[in-house]
């Protein structure tokens, strides 16, 4: 089995000491528990003022390696289309990641609207993180989690496009498991899951795990945790084989 880790991190966070922050230690945590490779973020990206900058330096230290660019951006800030078009040949983006609980917008805002043709134009999945690290454990800056009415609205109203759901719960998914359904091209970590202790037992006979990828959010969540989920699922090896490899999600990442 060839693991794949679809929503890491590299970098640290401003509000407190992070461990295992560089791409060395993504390395050597993911080799210690058999993955192979994956999707990475910069966490800088989030909170510089050109996010570009951020997703730049993480596009040369992975250059060569198993691992594609989740590029971040915030559409609130301008520059944003001209700077997708100059990633697509310096940077190579396998995904665009988008934080709208972090930069202030919702995603029915018009800002979005050249991103989403964008993406459209360039078969580019999308990704949403819904949250960041835990909301009880922030007190100097107060993310908002994007509401589960802004992002069911939204599957019904954009497409053309792949969406990853980055760090959602188990409760969110039920809200929105109709719309998740009817599109196939809709997928979701697993690092949010903790709304109960064996979530992916839970999802598994209603038919929710066939859209879940492997995601760890490492270095902001403990890797192993978000794996456990699934080794240690009462589901069939088959299952567990297809979420950790992430072949369904794999096939709709940018070439």
């Amino acid at each position: 089995m060839k693991i794949m880790d679809f929503d890491a991190y590299v970098g640290g966070w401003p509000f407190h000491k992070v461990r295992n922050r560089t791409f060395a230690d993504l390395q050597r945590l993911h080799e210690a528990n058999g993955i192979v490779g994956g999707c990475v973020s910069s966490t800088d990206a989030i909170f510089f003022n050109d996010p570009y900058e951020a997703d730049y330096d993480l596009a040369q230290e992975i250059a060569g390696t198993p691992y594609r660019l989740v590029m971040t951006v915030n559409p609130s800030l301008e520059g944003t289309l001209p700077q997708l078009k100059r990633a697509m040949s310096e940077l190579k983006p396998a995904a665009v990641r988008i934080l709208p609980g972090f930069h202030g917008y919702k995603l029915s805002d018009s800002c979005l609207v050249p991103v989403f043709e964008f993406l459209r134009e360039q078969g580019l999945p999308l990704y949403i993180t819904l949250r960041g690290e835990d909301e009880r454990m922030t007190y100097l800056f107060h993310p908002q989690p994007v509401p589960v009415e802004d992002v069911t609205a939204f599957l019904q109203r954009e497409s053309g496009f792949a969406v990853f759901l980055s760090n959602v719960r188990l409760g969110e998914l039920q809200e929105m498991k109709e719309q998740i359904k009817h599109r196939g091209d809709v997928f979701y970590g697993a690092c949010g899951l903790k709304d109960g202790l064996f979530p992916v037992d839970d999802m598994y006979p209603e038919g929710m795990t066939q859209k879940l990828v492997y995601g760890s959010q490492q270095p902001l969540y403990t890797l192993l945790s978000s794996l456990l989920f699934i080794t240690e699922a009462k589901i069939p090896e088959e299952e567990k084989t297809r979420i950790l490899e992430g072949k369904h999600f794999l096939s709709k990442l940018k070439a």
